[in-house]
């Protein structure tokens, strides 16, 4: 799997390592965080372990870590997955797992720097997002970036950006 990295004003962010287990597991075991995931249990470390061999490895699909620039401190992680070169589209993922750095809007920074970075590098040109309908602030994140809904599912709606 290739290893990128990309900046914004205030972040910077790259590809996910090994090394970035414990932080990872940390974030996904919030119950704050999960209970918007569509498998909202704790994660372990041999779970994540597993994940980052098998499958993160193995599939098209990027997930960055997400830096404060001048702290170098993690905050939280991106993805572009479910990738399809055919019809230039994929699927974005956010979290900023680090309490203390939300409400600053540094995942509408870190999300418009995601979308930027799937444009430049891999020509796409359609972006989805599934946010739990619980998940005001991701709604209004998404919103604000300009996608618009599509699908409306049972738990999830499907944000899309063109």
């Amino acid at each position: 799997m290739d290893s990128y990295a990309f900046i914004s004003e205030r972040l910077s962010f790259r590809s996910i390592t090994v090394e970035d287990t414990r932080e990872i597991v940390k974030w996904r075991s919030d119950p704050d965080i999960i209970r918007y995931f569509k498998n909202p249990m704790p994660l372990t470390t041999e779970e994540h372990l597993k994940w980052y061999q098998n499958y993160l490895l193995q599939n098209c699909r990027y997930d960055f870590i997400i830096e404060d620039k001048l702290s170098f401190t993690k905050i939280g992680f991106l993805a572009l997955s479910n990738i399809d070169r055919e019809n230039l589209s994929c699927q974005i993922g956010y979290t900023i797992g680090e309490s203390t750095y939300r409400g600053r809007g540094l995942a509408k920074e870190a999300v418009l720097s995601l979308i930027r970075f799937g444009q430049d590098t891999f020509n796409l040109k359609n972006f989805f997002a599934e946010v739990h309908y619980k998940n005001i602030s991701s709604i209004r994140l998404v919103e604000a970036l300009g996608f618009i809904k599509e699908v409306d599912e049972k738990e999830f709606c499907i944000y899309k950006y063109m």
